[in-house]
């Protein structure tokens, strides 16, 4: 037996477990848990972050976006639906994306927005 057939065999079962899966799922959801929890705590600061990028009306898209980042994090962490989850973030990331580049162009020097995709690019 290989090496790497040994380390396949070792490692398997503890990378395998479903506990370990579940921490895995909470990282990949705990921007949007946070994001979605910190806009519920402070509902008029998610109206105000809905006006400064130009949707309207603030309040119903901030309630949407609510929404959306709790009930998705929560459905792949309970494992009701992952599929239909991930078919929700192509869709979703397009149009926040465009809104979030098109603020930080008009408010952020291109220096700043440059040091932050090379870090988010590196992690």
């Amino acid at each position: 037996m290989t090496f790497s057939q040994r380390l396949t065999q070792t490692v398997r079962p503890i990378l395998g477990a479903a506990t370990f899966r579940w921490i895995g799922y909470l990282g990949l959801c705990a921007a949007y848990l946070q994001g979605g929890i910190n806009k519920l705590l402070d509902f008029q600061g998610a109206i105000v972050e809905m006006n400064h990028f130009g949707l309207s009306p603030a309040p119903l898209f901030a309630v949407l976006v609510i929404t959306l980042e709790l009930g998705a994090s929560l459905m792949i962490l309970i494992g009701c639906q992952r599929w239909r989850d991930s078919l929700l973030s192509p869709h979703f990331w397009p149009c926040v994306s465009g809104n979030y580049l098109t603020a930080w162009r008009d408010s952020v020097p291109l220096t700043h927005f440059f040091n932050i995709w090379v870090l988010s690019a590196v992690f």
